[in-house]
């Protein structure tokens, strides 16, 4: 999916309609705010706003008593998935900060 995402393929949408429909809902929000802050944070930094009220909307909609309710046929989170990676589509990107972490981290 990050790689998709970076070469600006609209694959990048089925990737993560894999994860998220493999189960990892809650890991695909965590691992796109990874790619968002390592990437995307710098030039777009109005998305964050953007992005945690449509996680906001993703989990009133499938947590209850905190537990995730299984409806894997809701068209809702669906839009809502490929809304958020098609806004990164087409948003700059660079690589400054992931660089920067990486020189930090060895």
């Amino acid at each position: 999916m990050l790689i998709a995402l970076l070469n600006k393929s609209e694959s990048s949408i089925f990737w993560a309609y894999e994860l998220y429909h493999s189960g990892f809902q809650e890991e695909l929000f965590a691992f796109i705010w990874k790619i968002y802050y390592d990437f995307y944070y710098a030039l777009n930094p109005s998305f964050r706003d953007y992005f945690i009220k449509k996680q906001h909307d993703w989990m009133k909609s499938n947590h209850t008593d905190n537990k995730i309710i299984d409806d894997t046929s809701n068209t809702q989170d669906d839009k809502l998935i490929a809304m958020i990676i098609s806004d990164l589509l087409i948003r700059p990107y660079n690589m400054d900060t992931f660089m920067l972490c990486r020189i930090i981290d060895s």
